[in-house]
Parts: structure tokens; sequence; C-alpha cells
């Protein structure tokens, strides 16, 4: 109950911490960028999930740029992704994000993709339709989701692929340029904060922001895992109720993207780097280094802060199970002591009568 308490308080920090500029004055030790020395850091517990903290610390002590010349070679566009489908208007409290990455951003392109006709949410940007784009593979698992998150998932994956540049979602402020980043190198993201785990680890990557050259090799990996897994876990986890989207939707986009770039970063000469949680998400009161995700879009159309709900369903799980285990601990302690208290009570007769 304590590390479910805990989490929860730190989600709630995240989710309303006040919005400002950090300078980029941390340490670069890997796992203090994690958190290491915060509360979120009782999350880290499994072989698991200090065996994904030392390929993603041994990826980026790797590939980390210390010093990156501007007059060195692009190897990742510098177009700005932004992906808004479904029915409901672009959020006003979006606008001002969006508009963070185009001042930090100048001269760049800033590329807008929607289903419908709506209003481009900062002058500038580049109008793009779904139904003009052409997918690699995921066409059909994109028309067969029900979520719009899921569908935004799929996407941003096929964009990539096909162009390459950086996709950030609509609820993340952008506090520093990423310009070095795309000099640097093909591929980078990074880290959740530790938190209770969606389904085997609390170290997972993030596709929240995601920057990488036209076809590498991550999208390849990650497209073809979920075309192989789409109708295998659709069956499994058929419902609309909100647990079945949340697993469905975790187990379809986020885990088959995590488990490609655990798989293929930093191969067949590419340098790829998968940054901290510090990077890119405020953890407690530190501030982040470039960007801060507010964790404010929607998987589910008559609710908002959907990552706030898929936290705080999995949170509600999670307290039903520790609440059994402490009711079956305190059932096991009583028993244990009545026994203790039977047995003293005996020997104390015993004496009694022997006197």
């Amino acid at each position: 109950m304590k590390r479910v308490f805990l989490f929860f308080s730190f989600l709630a920090v995240l989710v309303s911490c006040e919005k400002e500029r950090p300078g980029v004055k941390q340490s670069d030790a890997f796992k203090a960028l994690m958190g290491e020395n915060k509360s979120v850091w009782q999350h880290v517990e499994t072989a698991e999930d200090y065996r994904n903290l030392e390929i993603f610390k041994a990826l980026y002590e790797k590939n980390l740029a210390r010093e990156v010349s501007k007059e060195s070679t692009l190897k990742i566009p510098k177009v700005i992704h932004f992906i808004w489908v479904g029915p409901n208007p672009f959020p006003k409290e979006s606008v001002d994000n969006v508009r963070s990455w185009i001042e930090h951003h100048p001269g760049w392109t800033y590329k807008f993709w929607t289903d419908r006709k709506r209003p481009l949410p900062q002058k500038g940007m580049e109008f793009h339709l779904v139904s003009d784009f052409e997918f690699s593979a995921l066409k059909e698992c994109f028309e067969d989701s029900d979520n719009y998150a899921e569908k935004s998932d799929l996407l941003r994956y096929e964009i990539l692929l096909k162009e390459g540049g950086l996709y950030v979602d609509h609820d993340v402020e952008c506090f520093n340029s990423f310009d070095s980043f795309h000099h640097a190198y093909d591929f980078y993201c990074g880290l959740e904060t530790p938190h209770t785990p969606i389904l085997s680890s609390s170290i997972s990557v993030c596709n929240n922001v995601i920057g990488a050259r036209k076809g590498h090799p991550v999208f390849q990996e990650a497209i073809q895992k979920i075309t192989q897994c789409w109708e295998e876990i659709g069956t499994a986890y058929p419902g609309k109720d909100k647990d079945s989207i949340v697993y469905r939707v975790a187990q379809r986009t986020f885990a088959t993207f995590d488990d490609a770039v655990r798989e293929h970063t930093g191969k067949k000469g590419n340098r790829d780097i998968v940054f901290p949680a510090a990077y890119f998400n405020r953890i407690e009161q530190d501030p982040a280094l470039y960007a801060h995700h507010y964790y404010a879009s929607t998987w589910f159309e008559d609710e908002t802060k959907f990552e706030r709900n898929v936290r705080r369903r999995l949170i509600s799980i999670s307290k039903k199970n520790n609440q059994i285990l402490l009711f079956n601990g305190a059932i096991l302690t009583a028993n244990l002591a009545l026994c203790v208290g039977l047995v003293v009570m005996y020997r104390s007769k015993k004496r009694k009568g022997e006197k």
C-alpha cells in the first residue's frame, strides 16, 4: 500500500507541477537521472528491472555525445510531427506546448497529422490528412483499432519509418533545443520514470518523444511485431471496458515498441541512444532537462488525462491485490499470535499444576 501511495503522490506531482524552464545542469549519471535518490526508485525491484537499467545505461554511456558541431552531418531531418485524431478538438491547453517546440526550433518544418479538417494549432504548420498517407504495413491495424491513442501510436511509427524526424505528443512542453540530437544520433527516445509496471517491468521506453532517421530498423521491427501480435492480443482482450483497453493497447503498441528499442538500438553502425527519464520528464521537484510530458492525452472519449487513467486503473488493481495480501497477512499473524498465546497459557497452567 505504501508503494502504491507514493507512486500516486508522485504522479500527482507530475501532472500538477508548474511549467518552468530548467537549465541543463543536472548530473549526467544515468541512475541519478532515473531518480535513484527519489521515492520513485522503490519501483525498481525485479531482476528484469535492473537488467533493463543496465542495457539502457550501457547504450547511453557508449553513445552520449558531449559536444556536437553544428557543421556535422545532419542524421535526422529537422521535422517535428504532431498527431491528433478523433472527433474531439485539439486541446486548448496544448497550444502553448506546440508553440514551445516551434520557438526552440526556428526554421524547422512542423507537420500536423489529423484524420479530418480542423484548424492548425499554430500558424506556419503543415496540414496533413491521414487518408493521404501511404502506410507500409499498419493500415489494416489502424482501421481496425477502436482507440485513438492506439491509432496515434501506429501512425507515429509509420511516419518515422517513412520520413524520419521528431515525433512529439501534444502534451509535451519543450525547454531546450533538440538540434544537437539530430546531428549526433540516428535514433533517440527516453525512458519512463520508474513506475508501477503496466506489463512486466517498471523500466520501460516512452514513445511520446521519438527522433529517428528515415528507415531506422527499430520501426521496421516494431511494425513487424505489431502485425504479428495484433489479432492474438485483440482476441485475448476483446472488451470495451477500460481494463481491456489498457492491456490491449499496452501490449499491441507500447510493449512492441519497447521490445524493438531494446533489441535493435546501437546495431548496424547506427548511433542510437535512450535517454534517462529526467531528459523528458520532471522527477518529483527536479526540473526536466529538455522537455516535460504532462500526461494529458485521452484514451477514452468520456475522460481526459489518459495516462492518469491508465495508472489509476492499474493502481486500483494493485491496491486490491495489496489489500488481499495485507488481509491474508493479518489473518496469518493473528493465528500465529493466538497459537503463541495458547501455548503460553498452557505452559503457565501446567507450571501452576506442578507446584
